[in-house]
């Protein structure tokens, strides 16, 4: 007899509401649960140069926590195994402040663990052109335990979709904010403590939008790690 401990899996669960639609499943060779999706296209038809839509998403095994909870981690197939092309150990962010990553991008892996510390926020802030002008933020609020990609500032064209998506982090209390993150040109997925995940299209104008930086707001956090490799485009996105 099977007795059921969660209900209700869907779409919301296993991301933010948001691009991410459509998860299917299947099994690997090795016993693993895979999950795919699809991300929608955030621009509108006439406003899309390629004449088509929407793209796959990266691999996504599936688990269950020691709670029950639905985990979810991106396959070992798409994860950078070597040194990473530039790594900082150990810093801090001061409220208000930022630190500059010296390694810009638009097809990047990156890992930060964060400790909040007196912090009310952490975060980091992608595809940011070097004045600001664009820029995506992903924050983490204590306060709220959660998790968003804010996309006002994301691009100068006034056509993609804006707004902010996000969701419940469940990450206990004390506990460092560890984020798993893939940057692929228009597409960022977030993977944070396995627990939670978030994706967005975003679709930066100039060519300078590339940089990466990490803040803090309300307090100091001390940054324990934030790792960067740069990667081929991965194939599934554009």
């Amino acid at each position: 007899r099977f007795h059921a401990e969660h209900e209700g899996f869907t779409d919301a669960e296993v991301d933010a509401p948001g691009p991410f639609s459509c998860a299917r499943t299947l099994t690997a060779p090795d016993g693993r649960r895979i999950l795919f999706g699809v991300v929608n296209e955030q621009r509108p038809f006439h406003a899309n140069p390629f004449g088509w839509a929407s793209v796959l998403s990266l691999p996504r095994v599936l688990g269950v926590g020691e709670d029950g909870s639905l985990r979810m981690e991106p396959a070992r197939e798409v994860c950078e195994s070597g040194d990473p092309d530039w790594e900082r150990l150990d810093a801090d962010l001061n409220a208000g402040g930022a630190l500059d990553i010296d390694l810009h991008g638009d097809a990047l892996e990156i890992v930060a663990e964060i400790e909040l510390r007196e912090a009310t926020a952490v975060g980091l802030r992608l595809r940011r052109s070097p004045d600001g002008r664009e820029q995506t933020t992903l924050r983490y609020e204590a306060d709220l335990d959660r998790l968003t990609i804010d996309l006002a500032e994301a691009s100068l064209d006034p056509a993609p979709a804006r707004g902010t998506v996000g969701t419940r982090a469940h990450l206990p209390p004390g506990e460092p904010i560890r984020l798993h993150i893939f940057l692929d040109r228009s597409v960022i997925e977030v993977f944070c403590a396995g627990r939670s995940c978030l994706t967005a299209r975003v679709y930066p104008t100039r060519p300078d939008s590339t940089g990466v930086q990490a803040f803090a707001d309300g307090g100091r956090a001390a940054l324990r790690r934030l790792a960067v490799w740069r990667k081929r485009s991965i194939g599934l996105y554009c």
